[in-house]
């Protein structure tokens, strides 16, 4: 059994957000890592964009609230996973050189980086200023095999199978996405989750897009399993711990065997 705990947060998002205004959002995970750790998950995921609100909106001040990796927020996160014994993945804009990534980076629990994805798939606002990445780890934690996508890269099926195919059990999905796309990523989950039987963890945040009004982002994280069943965490600020159970995935695979049924020498993508 691996419990996820899912910090479906509100970050403070505004246009051109500067330095102190991320450090409110660092205090801010700070303090819902120390109220989740009450229900001692193994694992704890934030939404994309936990600390600076979303990438379109800090154009101008990126090079202010990015930072590299291994840099000052991972430090801080890091003694909070190594007090609490629990794996954290947070979001944050990396900076290598004068490239920006969209980055997760997964800390153990014992506060080591056991390493990070730069999401592959940038979305189009976020294309002007986010690098892509170009690679898709599966990273091996004490209860699972954790793979990491963001977002928009749940649009690309490829992106997901390859995960499976190295061997992740687990697939943790932070985004931050409007009312307007979250039926369409839950449904995306549910198939990702079906066809590569793996456990699907989206953690979507709440809020409003500082320069686009309408984006309403609703929260409605979601958990979907490789049976194709979901769990839905409804809208609004909230953290909730889940167990997922990988003897149940063991058994989906072992009566519908999917993968192993693949015929890859005959697809022609």
């Amino acid at each position: 059994m691996v419990r996820i705990g899912i910090l479906q947060m509100a970050p403070l998002m505004k246009v051109n957000l500067n330095k102190e205004d991320k450090m409110k959002n660092v205090n801010k995970i700070l303090r819902l890592i120390d109220e989740i750790s009450l229900d001692k998950p193994d694992i704890i995921c934030m939404p994309e964009f936990a600390l600076t609100g979303p990438a379109s909106a800090v154009i101008e001040t990126i090079d202010e609230v990015a930072e590299p990796v291994p840099g000052p927020t991972t430090e801080i996160l890091a003694k909070k996973a190594r007090e609490y014994g629990v794996y954290l993945v947070t979001l944050l804009l990396e900076k290598e050189g004068d490239k920006f990534f969209n980055t997760a980076v997964l800390i153990g629990n014992d506060g080591s980086i056991c390493g990070k994805y730069r999401k592959v798939h940038p979305y189009y606002p976020e294309k002007s200023i986010i690098s892509p990445g170009n690679s898709l780890p599966v990273f091996e934690t004490k209860f699972a095999k954790i793979g990491i996508l963001i977002c928009f890269d749940n649009f690309f099926p490829e992106a997901a199978r390859t995960l499976a195919l190295k061997g992740a059990q687990i697939i943790l999905l932070p985004l931050l996405t409007p009312e307007q796309r979250i039926l369409t990523h839950h449904i995306l989950a549910r198939a990702r989750a079906i066809e590569n039987q793996v456990y699907v963890v989206l953690v979507n945040g709440v809020g409003t897009h500082p320069k686009i009004s309408e984006w309403i982002f609703p929260g409605r994280s979601l958990i979907a399993y490789p049976s194709g069943e979901i769990l839905e965490l409804g809208e609004g600020e909230k953290i909730v711990t889940i167990n997922l159970d990988l003897k149940k995935r063991e058994k989906n695979i072992e009566e519908f065997p999917l993968l192993s049924s693949r015929r890859p020498e005959i697809y022609e993508c």
